[in-house]
């Protein structure tokens, strides 16, 4: 048998060729390319072309019949079986199977790999490559993959890549880019482009997107569902969150909190304390996160009677407060120079470990400052043992906070002996506690030195 009648898959099993049948053999020569060949050999080499060319693919043949390969399809259809056994290019096979740790320079020799070989018309290897780029945020790099006639899967994967990283303004894009290939989205990508919307605060685009939903069909999935209620909250439409929320088909807990958080951090106290007490009637109970959302929310809109009433409801229904209520809580207590208050969430703080955590401790330090103890406030920063300087600008905002400059003026002074590295805020707070209580020359010089 001729190498012209032969070709070799992986169970190396030759496959008769007629090669005076045109049809068959114009698919199979515009459907081949080099594989076992190295890049430096066929960038020297007269014979080599460009992949799918068809070009000097007899000459090649007849000289080694081994560099001869065919895809999954021709596999299949020569066959008669979908979902062949087969082998190609088991260099680049290779490749794909270690680039999870491939660097960014490494992804693009794969891709260029990849691109001589021809591989890039097949949807599995432009995917995957299109991963790579967007677990290295390299979506320029990526997008120059779109133009290899894209499907919604590769549309699918570089928008769920780049809503991972946050990545709001590259969604719309590639999105926009989706829309205008004449691909409609489906359930696994408007929650992404939702999100971005959410994001961006782009309420008019993201309406738009609530519309196609509605059109298409897809506004009854549970994820769009839940990722419109959250562009809503996010962007205080929350009459239309609400009514989304009531005409969900299955109700989550963390839409709930979203709606309760979201009325919580408008100031609505009577409509977040509504939606917060609907969940007895709901299938579901609510977590940490549920009360944090409150707590934070009625402190950010300024109802800090809410948010400590609110905390020790906390307690008395069995949650523990973390890092996220303790911080959230202290400022609305030290607004209402609630000392007592205060002085109990401190204890619990000593208790639990939490003296270590940056947020906490700042916490402690403003709200004894708005309470008026100085002393307290050293005192607490005398306990953390290795003191940083985001402590430091806590006290000294603490101390301005009540007119007692002078020990301000000496907090900083022994900031600058200990050559601690000071931070805008340190310079600004005390210049700003200087100019503030009549002590001009001193906070000219200050300014002088930053």
């Amino acid at each position: 048998m001729s190498p012209l009648q032969s070709l070799y898959f992986s169970s190396a099993k030759p496959f008769p060729i007629n090669p005076r049948t045109p049809a068959l053999w114009r698919l199979l020569t515009t459907s081949c390319a080099y594989s076992n060949s190295t890049p430096a050999e066929n960038a020297d080499s007269d014979d080599f072309r460009e992949p799918f060319s068809g070009n000097k693919i007899e000459d090649t043949v007849a000289l080694d019949p081994g560099k001869l390969r065919v895809d999954s399809s021709i596999s299949s259809w020569i066959n008669g079986v979908s979902g062949a056994s087969y082998s190609i290019y088991p260099d680049v096979e290779h490749l794909i199977s270690r680039s999870s740790t491939a660097s960014p320079s490494q992804v693009r020799q794969i891709h260029a790999r990849i691109l001589r070989t021809g591989l890039c018309q097949i949807p599995y290897y432009r995917t995957k490559l299109l991963s790579l780029y967007a677990n290295h945020r390299c979506f320029s790099d990526a997008k120059k993959l779109l133009s290899f006639e894209p499907d919604i899967i590769a549309f699918t994967t570089l928008i769920n890549a780049s809503s991972k990283f946050n990545d709001y303004e590259n969604i719309l894009s590639v999105f926009y880019r989706m829309l205008k290939h004449g691909l409609f989205p489906d359930a696994h990508v408007l929650p992404s482009v939702i999100k971005a919307c959410a994001g961006l605060l782009a309420v008019k685009i993201g309406k738009q997107v609530h519309g196609f939903s509605l059109a298409s069909g897809i506004s009854l999935d549970s994820f769009v569902q839940s990722a419109l209620v959250h562009f809503y909250v996010k962007c205080d439409e929350l009459v239309d969150a609400h009514k989304l929320f009531d005409n969900m088909v299955e109700r989550d807990v963390v839409s709930w909190s979203a709606l309760a958080a979201g009325y919580a951090r408008k100031g609505d106290a009577v409509n977040a304390k509504k939606v917060f007490n609907e969940v007895k009637n709901l299938e579901f109970q609510p977590n940490t996160v549920s009360w944090n959302g409150m707590i934070a929310g009625f402190n950010r809109s300024g109802c800090f009677l809410d948010a400590v009433l609110m905390f020790q409801q906390m307690h008395k229904h069995g949650f523990k407060s973390d890092g996220t209520s303790i911080s959230s809580v202290l400022p609305a207590i030290g607004d209402l120079g609630y000392l007592s208050s205060g002085t109990q969430v401190h204890g619990y703080v000593i208790k639990n470990g939490f003296a270590v955590d940056k947020c906490i401790v700042s916490a402690l330090i403003d709200m004894y400052g708005k309470c008026g103890c100085a002393l307290e406030m050293s005192q607490v920063l005398e306990d953390m043992g290795q003191v940083e300087v985001w402590a430091f600008n806590a006290l000294i905002t603490g101390l301005a906070r009540h007119g007692l400059v002078d020990k301000a003026l000496r907090v900083f002074k022994e900031l600058q002996s200990q050559r601690m590295e000071l931070n805008v805020v340190s310079w600004t707070s005390v210049i700003a506690c200087c100019s503030q209580h009549g002590k001009d020359i001193e906070a000219l010089e200050i300014f002088r030195e930053m």
